[in-house]
């Protein structure tokens, strides 16, 4: 399958005249019917304008030394998901926690990757949908976001799943590989960025799962389902969420009845990127069940529109503005991206929908007038949520 790679960056900067502005006033527009979907591509084209110059790499987070990557056997043993040989990751990754664990359901936790919580276990990828728990005592006065681990799905393989290596790593982004057995050839990959709106997984000759825990199918259940126009099967759930799979595999899904309800793919060495259609469970601020409700429909063709681009990994880089006055300081994200189906134009690479009410405002704080907030676990605050 032939696959077209690109790199894509943006900047953020330190005050929010200029580009900042004009982003800003994207999202107001947006906002009502979009849920903000568009507003990073508006972020990414707008960045071009700019000049940027790094400061030395050698402060990369991963970059080369004064940093080092060492382990002390005494304190903690070296996760099993690391191959024999590879080096450790930084303690501060936003994903080690997944690899601390023993790799069960209960002790391994859901890292909220904004907007799915995700577990890593050795039988697959558990994947949760966002469930707004604002209305809880805590949250009064839509005061906080408060997610659970709730209605969980399964993403595995037909013939089983029991290891699970950490592939790769770099600044934004973790990839893991799955196998049937240790001597066994890799069967499933996954590279998992914090804030991206679909889950992206490949499979290598191997027929892709998916599976709901206790969620049965809305209505009578079909035998099986075929893929629509959007390259995507669409799974309806009776709690009322609703999921959608894009799959570079036109066969169609068999379905099972069970605890839930299995869908599985015949064999095929491809992708899948499974999306959840924001539901009513997933209320951002200043949303009301009713309006997610009419949006439905908006939402999906977003999540048609940039099902194709996801990314392969990314890098963080800290420089300074040039060619101005008065330059600021700025971070660059730059994303390497492929496709499912070929060339496409647009990309949604981050999407963090619980934000909206403070991407929609407007803030005396220079950063908070880009206002995506960030989601990358690198402590900055600013929320394009990878």
């Amino acid at each position: 399958m032939r696959n077209h790679h690109k790199t894509r960056s943006s900047k953020c900067c330190g005050r929010a005249p200029g580009v900042s502005t004009a982003i800003l006033g994207c999202a107001l527009t947006l906002a009502t019917r979009t849920l903000i979907l568009a507003i990073l591509t508006a972020f990414f084209n707008s960045s071009s304008s700019q000049n940027f110059q790094p400061i030395d790499a050698s402060f990369s987070p991963i970059g080369p030394p004064p940093q080092k990557f060492q382990s002390n056997p005494a304190v903690e043993t070296v996760s099993r998901m690391f191959p024999v040989g590879q080096r450790a990751p930084p303690t501060n990754a936003w994903w080690t926690s997944w690899v601390q664990m023993s790799g069960t359901d209960d002790s391994t936790p859901a890292i909220d990757m904004q907007p799915y919580l995700v577990k890593v276990l050795s039988s697959g990828l558990r994947v949760a949908a966002p469930h707004d728990m604002t209305w809880d005592s805590e949250c009064a006065a839509s005061k906080c976001v408060k997610n659970a681990y709730n209605r969980n799905v399964t993403i595995t393989t037909s013939t089983g799943l029991t290891v699970v290596e950490v592939e790769s790593f770099d600044e934004l982004s973790v990839t893991f590989r799955w196998r049937r057995s240790a001597t066994a050839s890799v069967a499933m990959r996954a590279t998992l960025l914090q804030g991206s709106p679909y889950i992206t997984v490949q499979f290598l000759s191997a027929a892709p799962v998916f599976q709901t825990f206790l969620d049965s199918w809305s209505g009578i259940l079909p035998s099986s389902i075929a893929r629509d126009a959007m390259n995507k099967f669409k799974l309806p759930c009776a709690s009322g969420l609703t999921w959608l799979i894009y799959s570079t595999s036109a066969q169609s899904l068999s379905l099972s009845a069970g605890a839930g309800f299995t869908a599985t793919g015949p064999s095929f060495s491809g992708r899948w990127r499974v999306a959840m259609l924001l539901s009513r469970f997933a209320i951002p601020y200043g949303w009301t069940r009713q309006s997610m409700d009419a949006s439905s429909a908006t939402f999906m063709s977003q999540l048609d529109k940039y099902a194709n681009v996801y990314a392969t990994g990314g890098q963080v880089q800290v420089g300074v503005e040039t060619g101005v006055a008065r330059p600021r300081a700025m971070m660059r994200y730059q994303f390497t991206t492929a496709t499912m189906w070929g060339p496409a134009a647009t990309q949604l690479l981050m999407w963090v929908p619980s934000r909206r009410k403070r991407e929609a405002e407007s803030h005396a704080s220079g950063c908070l007038g880009l206002g995506l907030g960030l989601g990358l676990g690198l402590g900055l605050g600013l929320g394009l949520g990878l």
